[in-house]
């Protein structure tokens, strides 16, 4: 066995590697130079392909992954060995098109720009792809001389793969580019099934750790919106396959978390066509992102998202004159391309950000500009134009490479007798070859152009030899060999094998399993088809979904028995249901689909989810009629013979449903899906707000007692209604339906596939009574709830604060000016409430800052302000002084309106002589909380008359008369304000002093002074009456809440009474009687 490295052997780039074995030449790669351009000009991008010719050409070329540096020379290979074929996985093969076609196109530019000879044509590349031939992820393939040829996955991009290749003089392992950690779109490698003699392994980080790519991420992340917030655009040179689409993915994930602010993402360059090759091959991406895109996602420019492809150059323009945004383009190491121009225009200000996530060649523009950052007079040549580096550069380690110790654990794991290490430069090849020698492994770091020579005894053959021949068991096969395939006969046969359970599985071996020899590409596709569409055997293993593992016989039997009660509910969609989550709380549900094994159910608070078939527990009746806008009354579908017909408030809207990603097209208009569920889930919303004060009506015990002496036998929920002569509608047949299955401890149910469930009384009355009802309607997580809750209300609400009562279930909204807010935003308040389930409440107080800056901005400029705008809380109330020009005096009432449309509050304008503005509600009358007694027009305005009383007198006299009238005065003193001099009377609150306003008026005439109450409230009085009042055996927690705006005091007890307490009750009057102010317990 013999092999050399044509080029990529002490170096990162053109990767070009050459195997003779068993008399066979084997190619695996052909890459070009992917630096800052080579001196000699094109030629030196190349491996040395001489060398080839030399060694008597090739029998087949194996492609490992489908970045340039491993593809870009193959159209030339191919045009010296035509009738060679070239194998790789489905993947690498559609991603060849893309990046070929891609630098057909540069060399077409630079033909004419730079003169310079492109190094293939259109034509070639087309004749080459004639001669692809696409192998499965985990298959294989024989190739001449009797070689198989193995794909193993490799977790460096999407199709990556590692090359084995077994014959006659050994097994060899070449990995191409691997990763073993999981990425956001792959998972990373696993060390394969598989024993080589020879390794040849990447070096790309072999001196080197990676960091926490966790810490990075979010790093990176914070990073760009920190730029973005600053002013400037955040550039991300990125290489086109891979990198991107991580990059992209991770900041729209953080942004969507709430993690950092929402703000546009530019996506420019090749990497637009790389995202559209990766929705073609969903079956080979992580769980998620698979999921996303089989429901029809595109998890990369998403409808509603925030990133955005640039689809034509003069669009560039426009985003670097835009608003501040992260732009995501190829070249990663600016060599070329979008990211180039874009980095010529922002590295000059320091406003901006070039942050790179990648390996960066010596010779690269990206790599110079990273030894360029820290030095202040630096300059870089980018396009053609020297520029100097003023903006900020940054890297963070995203790598799509294994790292030093990564390396080593897999030639420790592999074990082999030699190990070649390539595509890595000196020093970090000199690195992990000490590593590996430190390890007692025969290493060997080869020049481009060396011969190894190799010889293995095949006597030493490895128990991890791959192949279906390799996995055979002992036990004979209960099928023939000419039965079709069945994947529940093969999985009978495996799981009663011991050694076989836990084994993974390529499809390709599956098949020989089967057929019990070689298998035809006819045979594989076969099987898996059938691995595709029936999952109930055989599952893709959830980090390589390209391997299969055996399921568990209590699995199997799980899916059967769903199966039988799905068959048994053969009209579910349309259906409400109650279902059972995953924390074991009854939930209701609409159902708008099915499968085999369960079924799926917009909930409120919930995303459309799939339940497994068990999950269901009472099918209450229809909601809508699928596939019609208009629909009959509701009936039950329990019992169905001896349940009444629902009339009345029972009959629901039927609406025609909406599939979980999808339009529903009626009457030629296209509805749009969000919008259909939107409505279905605020129907139920509303619906369950009904039920559930039934519900809590429904006490088990009670229910208890008359089931236990109505009902001998188990009855169906419906059945039950009538027997308790409950009402016959919808809503108490729900709460009937949901108190059974809330409490097990009270009620048995019995269910059999194809019937109704059946409920009876538990044999004995549990001693203890249940605890607190558990909320019938679900809450979302918090942090979801939030992140709906920005998408709801955007910038211009004025929304800068969420709050969250975890006890309540409650979401607090804190507007600018929460007047307004409430009444424009009343829809989106609804709908927030209705998709989370947490209750949703509007913070009453406006923001002062918020206030101040709209009272600054509404004054014309010739307004002269004396002092910042007061802010009036007690009585929504702004107050300014101003210097008016003469004769703009008039233009006060117009801006007083305008400020209310603004702001929902008063303005209150004042000149420096005193004179406060009229017609905009400078005085509030008795009825208000604050203000003359008279109310704006009153002679009150202009100070105490001449008659007026002596102020001490005027003092004795209010207090003998507010005294004998019972109320209890607090204070009397004397105040002015721009009207002049005036008594203020403090009561408790101005609540009680409104009791007196017959008092104070008679007091106003007879004393001659203008009197007003104090708008402010005595609020330690009033926490220190509660305290006093409170019973001491109830415990008070902590000091009592006070809020002004609601007039509302809170405590927390220990020992809380019920809230129909008489002594709770008797309390609570006595507050309010006394103060003016409700008491509310929190834990009642």
């Amino acid at each position: 066995m013999r092999y050399i490295a044509l080029g990529g052997g002490s170096e990162v780039g053109a990767s070009c590697n050459l195997l003779q074995m068993d008399g066979t030449n084997i190619l695996m790669d052909a890459g070009i130079r992917m630096g800052g351009g080579a001196a000699g000009g094109p030629a030196d991008a190349l491996p040395d392909l001489a060398l080839l010719q030399e060694a008597g050409g090739v029998a087949a070329v194996l492609v490992s992954h489908a970045h340039l540096d491993h593809i870009g020379a193959l159209p030339l290979v191919h045009r010296a060995y035509p009738t060679v074929p070239i194998y790789a996985t489905a993947p690498t093969v559609h991603l060849m098109r893309v990046l070929l076609a891609d630098a057909l196109k540069i060399m077409s530019i630079k033909a004419e720009q730079e003169l310079e000879c492109p190094l293939y044509d259109p034509d070639l590349v087309a004749r080459m792809f004639a001669r692809v031939v696409p192998v499965p992820m985990g298959g294989s393939v024989m190739l001449p001389g009797g070689i198989k040829a193995s794909f193993f996955p490799a977790g460096h991009i999407l199709g990556a793969a590692m090359l084995g290749l077994e014959g006659t003089e050994g097994r060899v392992l070449y990995t191409g580019d691997i990763s073993a950690g999981n990425q956001r779109t792959i998972s990373g490698m696993v060390a394969p099934d598989f024993a080589p003699h020879l390794l040849v392994m990447e070096a790309t980080y072999g001196n080197r750790l990676h960091a926490n790519r966790q810490r990075e991420e979010k790093t990176l992340a914070q990073t760009v919106a920190e730029v973005i917030s600053s002013g400037g655009h955040a550039l991300i040179p990125a290489f086109a396959l891979g990198r991107a689409q991580e990059i992209i993915l991770l900041i729209l994930a953080h942004q969507q978390a709430g993690l950092i602010p929402q703000f546009p993402i530019w996506v420019d360059g090749m990497v637009r066509s790389i995202c559209q090759a990766y929705l073609n091959f969903p079956e080979l991406l992580r769980g998620p992102l698979k999921r996303f895109i089989n429901n029809g996602g595109n998890p990369f420019f998403r409808d509603k998202g925030h990133a955005r492809p640039v689809t034509a150059t003069p669009m560039r323009e426009k985003v670097l004159a835009g608003a501040p945004a992260c732009i995501i383009a190829s070249s990663g190491m600016l060599t070329g391309g979008p990211s180039q121009f874009y980095a010529s225009r922002l590295v000059n200000d320091p406003r901006h950000a070039i942050i790179f996530c990648g390996y960066q060649d010596e010779e690269s523009p990206g790599h110079k500009l990273l030894g360029l950052a820290d030095d202040p007079d630096a300059a870089i040549t980018l396009g053609g134009v020297e520029t100097r580096v003023r903006c900020r550069v940054d890297q963070y380690g995203l790598s799509a490479h294994a790292d030093a110790g990564e390396l080593a654990s897999l030639a420790a794991r592999l074990r082999p007798r030699r190990v070649v290490l390539v595509h890595g430069d000196d020093g970090a090849r000199q690195a992990l070859s000490q590593t590996l020698a430190d390890s007692k492994q025969s290493v060997l770091t080869p020049e481009n152009g060396q011969w190894l020579d190799f010889s293995f005894r095949r006597s030493q053959r490895s128990k991890f030899t791959v192949g279906p021949t390799q996995r055979r068991d002992n036990a004979v096969p209960v099928h023939r060999r000419s039965d079709p395939p069945d994947l529940g006969v093969l999985w009978d046969e495996l799981v009663r094998r011991a050694a076989s359970r836990n084994k993974l599985y390529t499809a390709e071996e599956l098949a020989a399993l089967w057929f019990r020899a070689e298998v035809t590409p006819e045979e594989q596709a076969q099987v898996v088809v059938m691995l595709e569409d029936d999952r109930r055997y055989f599952a893709a293993d959830w980090k390589h979904p390209y391997f299969y593992r055996s399921r568990r016989p209590d699995q199997v039997a799980a899916d059967r028995q769903r199966e039988s009660i799905m068959l048994g509910v053969p009209h579910l969609p349309g259906k409400l249901v109650l279902v059972r989550d995953g924390s074991g709380a009854v939930r209701a549900g609409i159902c708008y689909d099915v499968d085999e094994l369960g079924f799926y159910a917009w909930k409120v608070g919930r995303e459309g989810t799939w339940h497994p078939a068990e999950s269901l527990l009472e099918v209450v009746g229809p909601w809508y009629e699928p596939g019609a806008a208009e629909g009959s009354s509701f009936k039950s579908e329990s019992d169905r013979s001896a349940e009444p017909q629902f009339e009345g408030k029972a009959a629901l809207q039927k609406t025609r449903p909406a599939k979980e990603n999808g339009a529903v097209e009626e009457q030629g208009l296209v509805l749009d899906e969000s919008a259909v569920r939107a409505e279905q889930k605020q129907r139920l919303h509303r619906f369950l707000l009904k039920v559930q004060p039934i519900s809590r009506q429904l006490k088990p015990g009670e229910l208890w007692e008359k089931m236990r002496n109505l009902a001998a036998e188990p009855v169906s929920a419906g059945r039950l209604l009538t027997l308790l002569g409950l009402d016959q509608d919808i809503e108490t047949l729900t709460a009937l339906a949901w108190r059974l299955n809330t409490h097990p401890d009270y009620f048995t149910r019995q269910f059999t596939p194809g019937d109704v469930p059946l409920y009876a009384c538990c044999a004995h009355v549990p001693r203890e009574q249940p605890g607190l009802d558990e909320e019938m309607i679900d809450r979302m997580e918090q942090n979801a709830a939030l992140a709906v809750t920005e998408k709801l209300f955007g910038p211009e609400s004025g929304l800068y604060r969420k709050g969250l009562d975890l006890l309540k279930g409650e979401i607090t909204l804190y507007f600018h000016f929460p007047a307004l807010a409430g009444a424009l935003y009343e829809q989106q308040i609804e709908e927030l409430s209705v998709v989370t389930g947490w209750s949703v409440r509007v913070h009453p107080e406006a923001h002062h800052g918020a206030l101040a800056d709209a009272a600054r901005q509404i004054l014309p400029q010739t307004w002269q302000l004396l002092r910042n705008p007061s802010i009036h809380r007690e009585d929504d109330r702004v107050s300014v002084r101003c210097e008016i020009p003469p004769g703009e005096e008039g233009a006060a009432v117009e801006l007083v309106r305008r400020f209310k449309e603004l702001t929902g509050q008063q303005l209150v304008i004042e000149t420096p002589g005193g004179d406060v503005s009229l017609g905009f509600g400078g005085a509030v009358t008795a009825n208000g909380a604050a203000g003359e007694i008279d109310g704006a027009a009153s002679p009150a305005a202009a100070g105490p008359g001449d008659a007026a009383m002596e102020i001490n007198a005027a003092y004795a006299v209010i207090r003998t008369v507010l005294q004998q009238a019972g109320a209890v005065v607090y204070k009397v003193g004397k105040k002015r304000d721009g009207g002049g001099e005036y008594i203020e009377i403090s009561f408790i609150s101005p609540d009680v002093g409104e009791r007196y306003r017959e008092q104070l008026e008679e007091l106003q005439k007879q004393t001659g002074w203008p009197v007003r109450i104090n708008p402010r409230p005595n609020q330690n009085e009033i926490k220190s009456q509660v305290r006093s009042a409170l019973d001491p055996s109830w415990g008070l927690v902590k000091e009592p809440g006070f809020f002004e705006k609601e007039r509302l005091v809170r405590v927390k007890l220990k020992n809380p009474p019920a809230g129909d307490d008489p002594r709770w009750v008797a309390l609570v009057n006595k507050i309010s009687t006394a103060t003016g102010y409700t008491l509310e317990c929190i834990n009642i």
